[in-house]
Parts: C-alpha cells; sequence; structure tokens
C-alpha cells in the first residue's frame, strides 16, 4: 500500500505533519519518495531569477527533502529506503532555469553520514537514487 501526500512542503511543520499523518495510517514508513519540486518559467536572461524565486525554488527542492526524510528516518525500518527524485537539469542544465538545475544536483545524496544510510547502492534510472537505511529504526 502507498498513500500520496499534498502539502506546503517550504514549511517545515507541514513536512512533519505529512510524515506522522503517514506513521499514523500504516505504522511505519518503508519507502519515502521525495518528488516535490518546483521549476520556474524559463527565464531569457540569467539576471531575471529573482531573489525570491530562488530561495522558494531552494526551499523547494532541497530543504524539503531534507525535512521530510529527518522526519521519516525515525519511521523507516532496516531494509527500506527514501528515493530523491532529482532531474537531468541536474547534469545538463538549461541556462534559463539554473535555479532549478542547481536544485536537481543536490538531490542525490551519496554521502549522508553512516549511522544513518548506507552508502547509495542502486540508481533506480537517471532521475532517482535509491538510499537503503542501514540501521533499524523503532517507531
Amino acid at each position: 500500500m502507498c498513500t500520496v501526500t499534498y502539502s506546503r512542503l517550504c514549511i517545515v511543520p507541514c513536512c512533519r505533519k505529512i510524515v506522522k499523518d503517514t506513521v499514523d495510517k500504516f505504522g511505519r514508513i518503508d519507502v519515502l519518495v521525495n518528488n516535490a519540486s518546483f521549476q520556474g518559467k524559463d527565464v531569457g536572461k540569467f539576471e531575471d531569477i529573482t531573489r525570491e524565486r530562488l530561495e522558494f525554488t531552494f526551499h523547494s527542492n532541497i530543504l524539503a527533502y531534507f525535512s521530510v526524510a529527518q522526519a521519516a528516518v525515525p519511521h523507516i525500518p532496516k531494509g527500506g529506503a527514501i528515493i530523491n527524485i532529482a532531474s537531468i537539469q541536474g547534469y545538463q542544465p538549461s541556462f534559463g532555469v539554473l535555479d532549478y538545475a542547481c536544485t536537481k544536483v543536490a538531490c542525490p545524496w551519496p554521502d549522508v553520514p553512516a549511522h544513518t544510510f548506507q552508502p547509495a547502492t542502486s540508481a533506480l534510472h537517471s532521475h532517482s537514487l535509491l538510499l537503503p537505511c542501514a540501521q533499524h529504526h523503532d517507531a
């Protein structure tokens, strides 16, 4: 079974709430898929990427992934996984969405501390990374 959740993930309490609601419903989280992101309109000039858009993009595409993952880790049993959806933009960026591209290159987490995750062992496809959990956490 799975659930798809919608929330304002750039707000940390919302990140914690979706994890809590999922754990309340299922008792644990076997696989967390961080898929939400924001990509603004392709701009003609680098200077057209506003500070407001840059901050919103980073909050939505990087900080939210961390916030949801940090709330979920205590509820992911040994053998579970976190999948962060990246983008080809992280590796072949388009100039007009450079803010988005910068966040997408940050999605794969190959060097997460060993006490939390094993090193990444399996790329699902070019746009996602599977991080198996190494340590059992009681919910």
